[in-house]
């Protein structure tokens, strides 16, 4: 029995004492417990030997191979393989398991022979109607298909797997299956929501069964994805609880995976030293494991990486190494990202006709697939002809991009709000969310195609939100093919033609800005569109940090405000006419998060005193607002104030906010005002019906980082738990509405690439919303109310909403109020809106 115990042999051979040994080392290798499992299987193989028992011989080495080639490396593993191919013949299941395992194993080293074998194993798997083994072999099939390059037919094979494997009850494998297509879906299909969904099936899945390994890759796809949308924090957390797994399970080649993750997220984070470490460690690791095909793809990444760092001779030397083992190895994929990353290259030594020659050669080669990558390369490849001065090509080429976007953001795969939305927010190929467009935008305006440049940028932004909005108008419901050029692309005569369509008295501000790029301000007025350039967006994080920082504090900081308004307007507003008294600005990056109002214009004045201010989430949508038809009259007003919160969130009671709400609802003859429990999740989605004011005054949570976690606490009950979601609000009906948001920091959020800030005021805007004031951070809700006091009197009289917000922060200041005060409030929306019910 000891001898059993251990996984030594007895001196006593029997096939029983065999079959025992080898389903304890069976077991352990399925837990993947390296240190027991190997001696026990290599105990029941060479009593298996002893016997002439080829049966037990074979499974024994088809688990051995597993260990090995995880622990040891694929050329051990290989050998085992070779021995039990010699065995297996005789039985045709354990033939076809064979041929599939050594495919799988053989896709590190040599591609031809690996899809020759498990092209082989699946057709003799196929032939025993044993669904086990043929879901094994469709797995060992997909793998290879995914290292030539062919993410499609992968993809299509691991489904067949996963259904088989299903009717087979084998959810073991199952678990694996998953994390597979977790992988494919993040790094090749841009299926992020997708990928993310079956990387935790992947982890549930493997802890229910034991498949250890599956969940510790799967949690490297979560790295990996969280890395995609630049959330480091998270990335580094996932990588380091996949480092606890592959090391306990001994799982080698997950450790030489996992550097290559933490080499990418450097990238991501332009931490290129970082990423040069963790892409050597690849280097050795895939070396003394015998994984040859690893060199094609870490050179590329080694590429990148010395680009970023500045070293160009250098990269291009690792690039050419990629090509060369890409050609070796037959891996077309890599092939094709080596033209991509030399298009990069050619952009940073200033080469412009062979960086978009490099680009124009990707798209070609790239076809449909994956996507994405088109939408980059086309981008990327008008910078470079942009750069050129070949502007004509250069506009083409970044239409054919946004159309590539188009087309594939309303498909099913992206069928839910946070897909879309962050479609153009995930890091793709070249690491650069941003793709140059600043860049682009100011090489234009630059160069005097100024209506060129400005559809540019405008093309880029609130695609998604201006599609809502025009459904929500009734225009229809057409598909994006059928629309694509009236939703993404902006007509040149509607540019040509906004000056004359701009009020008399409102000049538009749209800013166009990128870390470490050139930033472009435009300003449109009745006399036309005119462009400047700014400092990048870098040098502006920290004095619109230290700005906000100090007016939430109670501090005017006037001699900050006034260097920070010199950066942000530059000379712009100097050749303003009289006439103009409100600013509609179309904010990028950074600048959401200015607190414009309290800037320090150059005669002193702050901007609130010479202006009325508005922010917009694109050109496009503002258009729409100025050629609307006012709100129709007798619509009501719907007030919430001081909820009664659900016990498990602990927030303090808003005492003041029933006060706020019970002053502004004695403004109406009969507003509808809801109070304690009546301020409930519920009646905010049963109560609004033709409202033509929403007033909230309670708590919201926004989030800087994610696209669900923000949202506002109401009173539960009658199925709801009091927390309104960013979905949820989304899906309100709202039209023509003003929304005003009288809690904490509500006009916050995360600024996502191309569609702006999300928090909370876009989701209203989803809505149907035209007007939203909001809070850009924390104050008291008593002083906060003696402010809406005076908003609310000014709307009474039949101010539109603008200029009412502003009168109520003038009458503030003549007060002494605090600059905290009246600057937390901002307006985002049309507002010349005048809601027609007092």
């Amino acid at each position: 029995m000891y001898g059993l115990l251990d996984g030594r042999a007895s001196s006593h051979l029997s096939p029983t004492h065999l079959y025992a040994v080898l389903g304890l080392g069976l077991s352990r290798a399925s837990r993947f417990e390296f240190a027991t499992a190997f001696p026990t299987l290599d105990s029941a193989r060479a009593e298996a030997d002893a016997l002439g028992d080829a049966r037990a011989g074979v499974e024994a080495r088809l688990a051995l191979a597993v260990l090995a080639a995880r622990s040891q490396g694929l050329d051990s593993a290989r050998a085992i393989l070779e021995r039990a191919a010699t065995l297996a013949p005789g039985d045709s299941l354990l033939w076809a398991r064979t041929l599939c395992a050594q495919g799988a194993i053989l896709r590190g080293q040599d591609l031809r022979r690996a899809d020759t074998l498990s092209a082989r194993g699946l057709r003799v798997a196929l032939a025993t109607a044993n669904r086990r083994v043929i879901g094994g072999c469709l797995i060992a099939t997909a793998q290879v298909q995914e290292a030539q390059g062919f993410q499609d037919i992968s993809g299509n094979t691991f489904f067949r797997a996963r259904d088989t494997l299903r009717s087979a009850r084998d959810l073991y494998a199952l678990a694996s299956v998953d994390q597979w297509l977790a992988f494919g879906a993040i790094q090749f299909a841009a299926n992020f929501w997708a990928g993310r969904s079956y990387a935790l099936e992947a982890i549930s899945e493997g802890r229910r069964t034991g498949n250890a390994a599956a969940e510790a890759w799967a949690r490297l796809n979560l790295a990996q994805l969280a890395a995609r949308f630049g959330d480091v924090p998270v990335a580094l957390a996932y990588s380091d609880t996949a480092e606890t797994l592959f090391t306990r399970i001994g799982d080698r080649l997950g450790l030489v995976a996992l550097a290559g993750v933490r080499g990418q997220t450097a990238l991501l984070d332009r931490r290129p030293a970082e990423a040069l470490t963790a892409f050597r460690t690849v280097d050795s690791l895939s070396a003394l494991l015998g994984i040859t095909n690893a060199r094609a793809g870490n050179a590329l990444q080694m590429a990148v990486a010395l680009r970023l760092r500045g070293s160009l001779d250098e990269s291009a030397k690792y690039l050419s190494t990629a090509d060369d083992a890409a050609r070796r190895f037959r891996i077309p994929g890599i092939q094709n990202d080596v033209r991509y990353e030399q298009g990069l290259l050619s952009l940073a030594r200033g080469a412009w006709d062979e960086a978009a020659a490099s680009l124009a050669s990707f798209i070609e080669h790239n076809g449909d697939r994956p996507w994405h990558l088109n939408l980059d390369a086309n981008v990327r490849r008008a910078e470079a002809l942009a750069h050129a001065g070949r502007f004509e090509e250069a506009e083409a080429a970044f239409d054919a991009g946004v159309i590539s976007l188009a087309r594939r953001r309303y498909t099913g795969i992206y069928n839910n709000r946070e897909g879309q939305l962050a479609l153009l927010q995930s890091r793709r190929y070249d690491v650069d969310p941003e793709l140059g467009v600043a860049t682009t935008v100011n090489l234009f305006a630059r160069a005097g195609h100024t209506l060129s440049a400005f559809r540019i940028a405008e093309a880029w932004r609130g695609h998604y939100l201006l599609s809502k909005i025009i459904r929500i108008r009734g225009v229809g419901n057409r598909p994006v093919s059928d629309s694509a050029a009236s939703v993404f692309l902006p007509d040149a005569d509607d540019i040509a033609a906004l000056p004359a369509r701009l009020p008399e008295s409102t000049a538009l501000l749209m800013y166009v800005t990128g870390r470490g790029e050139p930033t472009t301000l435009f300003v449109v007025t009745r006399d036309g569109v005119s462009a400047s350039t700014l400092a990048p967006s870098d040098s502006l994080i920290g004095p619109i940090g230290r700005f906000s920082a100090s007016l939430e504090g109670g501090s005017p900081a006037r001699q900050l405000a006034a260097s920070l308004a010199r950066q942000v307007f530059g000379p712009a507003l100097d050749g303003l006419a009289p006439a103009v008294t409100q600013l509609l600005i179309v904010p990028d990056g950074p600048l959401y998060r200015v607190p414009f109002d309290a800037l320090v214009l150059a005669g002193g004045k702050l901007l609130v005193e010479r202006y009325a201010t508005a922010l917009a989430p694109s050109t496009r949508l503002a258009a729409r607002w100025w050629t609307a038809p006012p709100a129709p009259p007798g619509r009501g007003t719907v007030i919430f104030g001081d909820p009664t919160f659900r016990p498990e969130v602990n927030l303090p009671r808003l005492r003041s906010s029933g006060d706020e709400a019970r002053e502004i609802a004695g403004l109406e003859a009969s507003p509808a005002l809801l109070l304690r429990d009546d301020a409930s999740e519920r009646a905010l989605k049963t109560r609004l019906t033709g409202a033509a004011i929403l007033h909230l005054a309670t708590h919201a949570e926004v989030s800087d980082q994610g696209l669900l976690t923000s949202g506002l606490e109401l009173a539960p009950g009658n199925g709801e738990d009091g927390h309104v979601g960013v979905n949820e609000i989304a899906g309100l009906g709202l039209l023509d509405a003003l929304v005003v948001l009288s809690g904490c920091r509500t006009v916050g959020g995360a600024v996502v690439n191309g569609e702006g800030l999300q928090g909370l005021t876009t989701p209203f805007l989803e809505a149907g919303a035209r007007t939203i004031v909001a809070t850009q951070w924390a104050v008291g809700d008593r002083t906060m109310a003696t402010l809406m006091g005076g908003f609310y009197r000014a709307l009474a009289r039949g101010t539109p909403v603008g200029a009412a917000l502003r009168e109520a922060k003038l009458a503030a200041l003549r007060q002494g109020a605090s600059t905290r005060v009246w600057a937390s409030l901002a307006l985002v929306g049309d507002p010349a809106l005048r809601p027609n019910v007092f």
